[in-house]
């Protein structure tokens, strides 16, 4: 079963006689959700724990819901001797996003949210009379 989008989200957000005119067979249909709703997973994974993640469809927020159906559309396509360009564009986009959520630049909106680092880089700072000023005369020998 996938955890991020099902048959009907997908029917919803790209038109059912779009995905019906790719593929009519439920199996595909589950299959590429599966694929992508795996897609998804391995990005957030990097960002979240699997306890932070959505658990159903139904959980998932509405953008993740989208990018999980644009992943499923393209996969569908997979097999056809033409890919529409909407159908690329919207998969280019969807791992774009979440390649974004991977980095921690787009917030999801999860109950949780992953822990941050915002220490600041630790710099040795020298001062006294040890303290030598870089030329090219004390480098020298380096």
């Amino acid at each position: 079963m996938a955890q991020f989008a099902n048959t009907q989200q997908l029917y919803s957000l790209k038109g059912m006689e779009r995905v019906q005119r790719i593929s009519s067979d439920p199996e595909k249909i589950e299959g590429a959700l599966v694929t992508a709703s795996a897609t998804v997973k391995s990005y957030l994974l990097s960002r979240y724990s699997l306890a932070e993640l959505p658990s159903s469809a139904e959980e998932t927020p509405e953008q993740l819901v989208e990018v999980a159906c644009s992943l499923a559309l393209r996969t569908l396509a997979g097999s056809q001797q033409v890919v529409e360009d909407e159908i690329l564009d919207a998969h280019r986009e969807a791992l774009r996003y979440l390649k974004d959520v991977s980095h921690g630049s787009v917030d999801l909106g999860l109950v949780t949210k992953p822990a941050t680092d915002d220490s600041r880089p630790q710099v040795l700072s020298v001062s006294g009379p040890e303290a030598r000023t870089m030329t090219p005369e004390t480098l020298r020998g380096w």
